[in-house]
């Protein structure tokens, strides 16, 4: 039985390779020109970063978003989001 630092670290490893894969598969659908799928996997890796405070990478990942259009929503979510952690 692993211990739960571990299972915690395996975790956190997994969170950030899946989120890598989704910011990549989001640049690929996006040079592709597949808005849709590229604005799918570009948001669940902007969240994904989010959990594991991966900055440079959610940085990334945002503005490959926003270049597609998707800036303001992605600002509404955000501010919701801080609007609930004040309340």
């Amino acid at each position: 039985m692993k211990c739960p630092k571990c299972q915690m670290e395996n975790r956190e490893r997994t969170e950030s390779i899946l989120a890598q894969s989704c910011l990549n598969l989001g640049l690929l659908y996006k040079a592709k020109e597949k808005k849709d799928k590229a604005k799918r996997f570009l948001a669940e890796a902007i969240g994904l970063f989010e959990q594991c405070e991966a900055d440079v990478y959610l940085k990334q990942a945002r503005e490959a978003l926003a270049s597609l259009g998707e800036a303001q929503r992605c600002m509404k979510k955000e501010m919701n989001q801080n609007e609930q952690g004040n309340l």
